[in-house]
């Protein structure tokens, strides 16, 4: 499969994850990091900004992180991601937008779509189906890289610090792994 069909991140969202993994606590940061192969670290250095990078090369930060951290720590870690992501001149806009205008359960998993297509490529095909007091965001076709329990469970955490932008208190996401093994992952947000 070439390249350009390859699940793949940009690189300045996995630098974002870099720095954000060495403001852990420095015991849990020396774990972490000596999990990490130095060659990955110094294509992120080598690379541009807006160049991308296969998952696969990935994946073994997230199963570090998921290894290093107790699971509160986890989704801690990636809903502060999207926090430090907003500071980022790729998501300003998206995240002033999205906190003015994207303020239902509908309405935000209409919008995450947008953001995850800023740093990713080839995830899979989004949907939304809408019912009166929530939202499912249905992602099928998920590559087999995404289909493991941690990087279904950074995406919920993840997802859920978007809506958290918006409505700290009140809205919520949930991950439904049922059909993961098949490429489906669904996310409930109420």
């Amino acid at each position: 499969m070439p390249d350009s069909q390859l699940l793949s991140y940009r690189v300045s969202m996995l630098r974002e994850n870099l720095a954000a993994e060495t403001s852990l606590p420095p015991a849990q940061c020396q774990a972490v990091l000596a999990l990490i192969d130095p060659e990955y670290i110094q294509t992120l250095e080598r690379l541009s900004k807006d160049a991308w990078v296969s998952a696969a090369t990935t994946a073994h930060v997230g199963e570090a992180l998921y290894k290093e951290l107790s699971p509160e720590q986890y989704m801690a870690f990636w809903r502060k991601m999207v926090q430090r992501m907003t500071g980022l001149p790729r998501f300003d806009a998206v995240a002033t937008t999205l906190i003015r205008k994207f303020t239902t359960p509908r309405m935000m998993a209409k919008a995450i779509p947008q953001g995850v297509n800023l740093v990713t490529r080839n995830q899979g095909v989004f949907t939304v189906e809408s019912f009166d007091n929530h939202a499912i965001l249905t992602i099928a076709g998920v590559p087999a890289v995404s289909r493991t329990h941690c990087v279904i469970v950074s995406q919920e955490a993840a997802y859920g610090g978007v809506v958290g932008l918006v409505q700290p208190h009140g809205i919520s996401v949930t991950a439904d792994l049922s059909d993961a093994e098949s490429g489906i992952v669904r996310h409930k947000i109420c």
